[in-house]
């Protein structure tokens, strides 16, 4: 079995990793992980496109989540410095903040050497897709597909996934930003035109991340 990295890939998405905004709001959002509303908030910025939208934004939060508001107030002037929705299409941004969230977490448990990022497996006459993050563990491999939505996986990209669940000795885990009871819905959406019984078996091998994980610390020390 070979880890190959896959360097084009990396090297679109290195404006993102090193961008210092991008860093600092992934930190502000581990070591505030407990902040009621936080992640939420983080997430509803990402779909905001200009400053008007932020500040409408944080007084929408404040009424809600007033005990969090310095912790918001804080995000809120990232996002002001930043102009994200000026640098970048917010799609591609949305998926690197999650990526780097990701990645962070994994390295405070994993050493460094064993995580390896924009990565593909070749095994014999099987080579998988270019995964986000993958864990070496011993002799089995973690495997990480994030995105920031639901609707952003492709039941194309789930095939992918299950392929790999049966050619590799894997645990494969998909990572979302977004509140979990969304989930069933676009399950169904998945599923197409496989029996439920089958694509039941299928999606259950996953481990599945949703947004309210993150505000319950590290999801991947479970």
């Amino acid at each position: 079995m070979e880890i190959v990295f896959n360097r084009n890939n990396f090297n679109n998405r290195r404006k993102f990793y090193d961008d210092v905004y991008l860093n600092r709001l992934v930190d502000l959002s581990i070591a505030n992980y407990n902040i009621s509303g936080l992640n939420i908030f983080i997430r509803y910025m990402f779909y905001s496109y200009n400053a008007l939208d932020y500040e409408e934004m944080l007084s929408s939060f404040n009424l809600m989540y007033n005990e969090s508001i310095s912790c918001l107030f804080e995000v809120y002037g990232l996002f002001l410095q930043w102009n994200v929705y000026e640098k970048y299409n917010l799609g591609e941004v949305r998926g690197a903040f999650l990526e780097l969230l990701t990645f962070k977490l994994l390295k405070n448990i994993h050493d460094n050497s064993n995580i390896h990022r924009e990565s593909y497996v070749k095994l014999d006459d099987y080579r998988s897709h270019s995964w986000d993050i993958i864990v070496e563990i011993d002799d089995i491999l973690e495997l990480y597909e994030c995105k920031f939505s639901f609707e952003s996986l492709k039941r194309g990209q789930l095939n992918q996934i299950f392929g790999s669940i049966n050619n590799l000795n894997a645990n494969v885990f998909l990572i979302f930003y977004q509140l979990k009871r969304k989930l069933t819905d676009n399950i169904e959406i998945w599923r197409e035109n496989t029996s439920k019984d089958k694509f039941d078996y299928l999606i259950n091998s996953v481990n599945i991340i949703t947004l309210e994980d993150f505000s319950d610390g590290n999801p991947f020390l479970k």
